[in-house]
């Protein structure tokens, strides 16, 4: 049970990350929208106290998982990293909210990369929803684009276009990624009773948990017939 708790928190600790990044984007921007008073500075220590904090997280991962036994995981290093970037923003406070507005442009760019990622996991999926996550993405990546490029017709608005940019981008990535780890985790319990079926068909006898969607009788025996029927109405 350990082990699947370990696993499961290595596998969605990346997903975790992207969610928690889209809220705060979508809390900064819009505390730069409707409470415009607020200081800049105030923001700046915020963000920089989040990068600490998951840097410390990441460290922890680390050790938690056992990441020090694979050769390519580098949690540690990220999180390290992360920990001395808080740390010289803190120091450097007024130079950070002084291009606080370029550190916001590109958090529309990661968004939107994270989007154009979420669009291909849908056509994958056989999503149909993966249309309208790819006019968003598109849209998100070129207000990012615009914002960073600033041409001439924009000046005059970058700052409101920046923010109601990130402020739309964060809402967006937090709602689309639970569709889009439902859309997958629905894929995946598919193919995994498609293919029992399939070792049924053929005489074997799959381990009970690769069939997910199997049902048993009373004789303690599979229910060849449910399994199939399910996998072809999931399909």
């Amino acid at each position: 049970m350990k082990n699947k708790s370990v696993s499961d928190f290595r596998r969605y600790s990346s997903t975790i990350f992207v969610m928690i990044l889209s809220i705060v984007c979508a809390v900064v921007s819009g505390l730069l929208l409707f409470v415009p008073e607020i200081q800049t500075t105030l923001l700046c220590k915020a963000l920089s106290g989040v990068l600490i904090v998951w840097g410390l997280a990441q460290i922890a991962r680390f050790f938690f998982v056992g990441a020090y036994h694979r050769l390519h995981d580098f949690s540690f290093s990220a999180g390290a990293l992360l920990v001395i970037l808080g740390g010289v923003a803190l120091v450097r406070i007024e130079d950070m909210a002084s291009h606080l507005e370029i550190v916001l442009q590109l958090a529309i760019l990661c968004i939107g990369v994270v989007l154009v990622q979420n669009t291909i996991q849908l056509i994958c999926t056989n999503s149909p929803l993966w249309t309208v996550e790819g006019i968003l993405a598109v849209a998100v990546l070129t207000c990012a684009v615009l914002s960073l490029m600033e041409p001439e017709f924009l000046v005059p608005y970058l700052v409101p276009f920046t923010h109601w940019s990130l402020f739309a981008a964060g809402i967006i990535c937090t709602w689309t990624l639970p569709v889009v780890a439902f859309n997958v985790y629905r894929k995946n319990k598919r193919d995994i009773a498609q293919a029992a079926a399939l070792e049924l068909e053929h005489g074997k006898t799959p381990a009970a948990s690769d069939l997910p969607l199997a049902s048993f009788g009373d004789t303690d025996e599979l229910d060849v017939e449910a399994i199939r029927a399910k996998a072809e109405e999931n399909s």
